[in-house]
This record gives structure tokens, sequence and C-alpha cells, in this order.
């Protein structure tokens, strides 16, 4: 029926009634108990050196948090997944550090079975949601989907190159506990300013915090970093980590790697120049200075592609908020000029970006495309879904497109691939959200750190862990805004059936 009915179109759900009472005392000692029962059953085997029950029982923990804040406090539980992604990794050093050094660890396990609690809501809500906007959901699952079936497949014929079928479950959820919980951001629209505000915190302290431990990182090199480095490395030193010494580290802070801190960096500072707060100057001088001792080259560029896009997607106070906050820039970079190890550091990294022809990552790069080709096109089915490295000869694949054709195979990443474009097709439309239309410095920062994610894709897998949380986040939020105002122009509309005519 049309509008001027009185009736919503059925693209769109009426939104129930939100009404925010306050928390009950029963449901406050709840999530207490569940969090200092929990913490203080971790510390107990920590203290009685229990290390394999201790692996276990960390994203046990941290799963039943998780599902008490979900159905207690939805909030916090967004705070909560978010940091669970953010540290994770330190505990698994700390706890290795401790008892010895563990190759397969479960305490990874923990922000994936977090993320994966979100599912919840796509069972409740799912049903009720506009069809339309899940279209790119649902292209990328079949597609991860498809590219599970064909690792189960492979296990079960004991194809040679074949992954375990652990690893192939952890697969799965390396591709879907990320854009489960863009999902649930999605479904939950009605509440999309509530749930920014969260995120936006999260990555306001957590660019001051895992900034601030980066810094210290590359300084000191604590001893649990070391013992860390020292497990995953070969020989003297390893390019993607430098040597466990001080002023010698490729920052990584408390991730896993100086890739995904860097992306973690990259989304936190660009969303830091809209927002406004009090600790605002010294999260970003320390979130800068330890973005630059990363010396991730890719999220360098995805910075500089982010600003590109949030400069031409700006006008009016937009523009003018996100200009001061690129004016910052060069006082928070002072250390840097301050401190010549941390200067030539970044400098002899520089020196690289400028030197193409004579770079080895580059030329890598390269062959690895003409190496998937070729093996694509004697097995176009690809690999299936994995937990381990991607590597074709030998050599380590760290691009994104590539991982995607190789893991999901040709039909499976035409799938995913189709469902991203989809998603890209949203954020450009005509229309509420559409482009240059006067977004708020919140969204243009989500469209631009979207964007520039896909663009690294070329050479980092951006779909997948922490990066795949922080991609789909973004887009989830995008999505969430978008239905909150489409929605709320129909019930204007619907009350004001003269606008039709207009």
């Amino acid at each position: 029926m049309s509008a001027a009915s009185g009736v919503a179109p059925r693209a769109f759900y009426r939104p129930r009634r939100n009404v925010q009472t306050a928390p009950s005392a029963q449901s406050a000692t709840l999530v207490w108990l569940s969090a200092v029962g929990g913490s203080l059953a971790l510390l107990g085997l920590f203290a009685a050196h229990q290390a394999t029950l201790l692996r276990i029982a960390v994203p046990g923990v941290a799963s039943a948090v998780a599902l008490t804040l979900y159905l207690r406090r939805p909030i916090a539980y967004i705070h909560f997944t978010l940091w669970a992604w953010f540290i994770a990794p330190l505990v698994r050093r700390v706890i290795d550090w401790k008892f010895g050094f563990a190759d397969q660890n479960l305490v990874l396990l923990a922000p994936f079975l977090v993320s994966a609690i979100a599912a919840l809501t796509v069972i409740r809500e799912g049903r009720r949601a506009p069809r339309v906007n899940l279209t790119p959901y649902l292209l990328c699952t079949a597609g991860v989907v498809y590219g599970f079936l064909v690792g189960v497949i492979r296990w079960k014929l004991h194809v040679a190159s074949s992954e375990s079928i652990a690893s192939v479950i952890y697969g799965l959820f390396m591709w879907l506990a990320p854009l489960v919980f863009g999902l649930h951001l999605h479904l939950r629209w009605r509440n999309y300013e509530e749930d920014k505000s969260a995120i936006l915190a999260s990555f306001k302290w957590g660019v001051l915090l895992l900034g601030a431990y980066g810094v210290y990182q590359y300084v000191v090199a604590p001893a649990w970093d070391c013992a860390w480095l020292d497990g995953v490395m070969t020989g003297d030193g390893n390019a993607s980590f430098g040597r466990p010494s001080p002023y010698e580290i490729r920052v990584w802070s408390t991730s896993n790697s100086p890739g995904t801190f860097a992306t973690i960096m990259l989304a936190g500072l660009i969303l830091l120049i809209g927002m406004r707060s009090k600790v605002k100057i010294v999260a970003a001088g320390v979130g800068y200075l330890s973005f630059l001792l990363s010396q991730v080259r890719t999220a360098w560029l995805g910075w500089i592609l982010s600003v590109a896009f949030m400069a031409v997607g700006s006008k009016g106070a937009t523009l003018r908020r996100f200009l001061l906050g690129i004016l910052v820039l060069p006082v928070c970079l002072l250390p840097l000029m301050l401190n010549p190890r941390i200067e030539q550091s970044v400098q002899d990294r520089l020196d690289t970006m400028q030197d193409v022809g004579h770079d080895d990552s580059f030329q890598d790069r390269a062959d690895m495309y003409r190496l998937v080709t070729l093996e694509l096109f004697h097995e176009p089915s690809g690999r299936g879904l994995m937990n381990s490295n991607v590597s074709v000869d030998g050599m380590a694949l760290d691009s994104g497109i590539l991982q995607v054709v190789l893991m999901l195979g040709i039909i499976g990443a035409a799938l995913f691939s189709a469902g991203i474009a989809i998603g890209c097709f949203s954020m450009f439309r005509g229309g509420y959200g559409g482009y240059g239309s006067g977004l708020s410095p919140e969204r243009t920062a989500f469209r631009a750190l979207f964007l520039a994610l896909l663009a690294e894709s070329i050479s980092g897998n951006n779909f997948v862990n922490i990066n795949g949380a922080i991609f789909w986040t973004l887009f989830g939020l995008w999505m969430a805004a978008s239905v909150q105002e489409e929605s709320a122009a129909v019930l204007v509309t619907n009350h004001n059936p003269r606008a039709v005519l207009a």
C-alpha cells in the first residue's frame, strides 16, 4: 500500500517501544557474579600453575561473561566484545611467558566465541529485518559456507593438501564471527545511538591504552613480548616483528601482529578525528606514535585513503571538525622529532615506499598473484576454509583478495564479492546517507574506513579476525543508521500524507 494510505511499506517494520528502564538489582548481581567469579577462577588457575586448564578456561569464562552481558547489559556486551578482540593476544602471551610457549593456543578463541554470541540476535530479529538490507550479509555468508563445505569434502576425501576438520571449523569462526557481530549491530538499528557511542568510546580508550602500551613495548621490550617473539621467529630476527630488544621491535602492542595492531589504530585514529573528548589529544599522541612504530605501510596508506575519503564526503560543520582534527597531527608527532632513534626507525621504513621496484614485499606479492592464478586454473573449487596461514609453493599469502579466492574458490569468491559490492553500493546510493548528503562526522568516518579497509585487502585479509571485526562493525553501524533514518522518514510520511504529493 502507498504511504498516503497510512500503512508503512512492507520493506520496514514498525519499531517496538524501546523503554529504557533502570537495571534491576538481580540483573546487576548476576553480571557482577559472572565477571568477578570468572576472574577469580582464572586467577586461581594461574596461581595453581594449571596451564592447560587455564588456556581452556579463558575462552569459557569470556563466553559466559559475554552471554550474561548480552542478556542483561547489551551495551556492555558491545564494549566487552571489542575489548576481547583488543587484549586476548596479550593474555595469551602472558600465559605463554609464565608456562611456556604453545603454538596452538585456545586463548585466542575467546573473541570469536564472544562475537558468535551475537548470532542470537540473528535468530531473534532476522525474520523481521528489511530483507533488502540483509543481502550483503547473506551473499557473503553463502560464499563462506561454500568454502566451508569445500574444506569438509576435501578433508573427507583425504586430499593431500586438505586441512584437518578442526582447522576447517576454526576457519568458519574466523570468517563468520566478525560478520555476525556486524549483523547484530545492524539488527539493533533502534539502538543505533547507544551502540555507536559504545563503539566510539571503546576505540577512544583503545587508542589511548593500546597506543601507550605500544610505545612502552618499543622502548622497554617487556619479557612476555620478547618470550613470545622468541617462540615465533626464526634466526636472528623476523621481518614482520623485528627483534626482541628495545628500539628494535615493530610494535604490535596488545595484538598478535603489527598488521592487526595497525588496523586497530587506523580505525581508532580516524574515528577520533570527529570526537569531542578531553583525552583526545593525549590519545592521538600515543596513538599516532605507536601507529608509526608498527611500520605497517599498508595501514599508513589506508590512513591517507581514509582522510581523502572523509575530505571528499564532508561538508559544513563536519568538514570544519575534520580539518581541526587533522591540524593536531603535528603536535601528536612531536615525540617523533625529539627522539633520533624513533625518527630513524620510521624514516627507514618510509624510504622503502619510494623504491617500489626494489621492494621485496612488492615483488613477492606480484609472484603470489601469478601462482594463485595458476592454481585456480587447475582447481577452481579452491582449498576451502582453514585455520593455518595460506601458502602456495612455500610462499605465504598475505593478500586478502588471494585468500578469498583460494579459500572460497571461484564460486564462493563470486558470492562473497557480490555481497561486498552491494554493501558498497548501499553507501553511495541516492537518498538517506547518500554520497555528499551532509553526513555526520561519525558516518563519514565509518564509510571512509570501510572503503580504506576494502582497498587494503590487496595486501592483507581484512575480512577475518580482528580486522574483520572492525570491517563488519563499521558496515553494521552504517546500515543501522541507514535503516533508522529511512524508517523515521516513512513514519513521518505516514503522518503527513501531503508529503507524498509534494
